[in-house]
């Protein structure tokens, strides 16, 4: 999903709403969408302007029962060096989880629940 009104296109606002409330982990990749900043910025407990100028290199990420966190997004494998793919082993289940968005899905909104 790039936003919340693009889920809301699909499925009735009552329907998305429970969809997102449903969800235990929130990755946010940016965008340019207003409902969605100002979600995010609920969510966050920043201000709008906050969220919609997020570095491209980062995302927000919530997970239920936690604080949401700024991470640092993994560059894509292409640009990535030997010395950065180090790195990235000692983070291995973030760096799955960056890829997953990053190359599979490309999403900038991405909701998703542990089954």
């Amino acid at each position: 999903l790039q936003s919340i009104s693009q889920l809301e296109s699909i499925y009735s606002r009552p329907e998305a709403q429970t969809i997102i409330n449903n969800c235990d982990h929130i990755l946010y990749l940016g965008g340019h969408d207003i409902e969605t900043a100002d979600f995010m910025a609920a969510h966050t407990n920043k201000t709008r302007s906050t969220i919609m100028s997020m570095p491209h290199t980062h995302a927000y990420l919530i997970t239920e029962g936690e604080s949401a966190k700024l991470v640092e997004r993994v560059k894509p494998y292409s640009t990535v060096t030997t010395h950065d793919k180090r790195r990235e082993s000692d983070r291995e289940d973030e760096s799955l989880l960056y890829k997953c968005v990053d190359f599979v899905f490309g999403f900038r909104l991405w909701f998703w629940r542990y089954v």
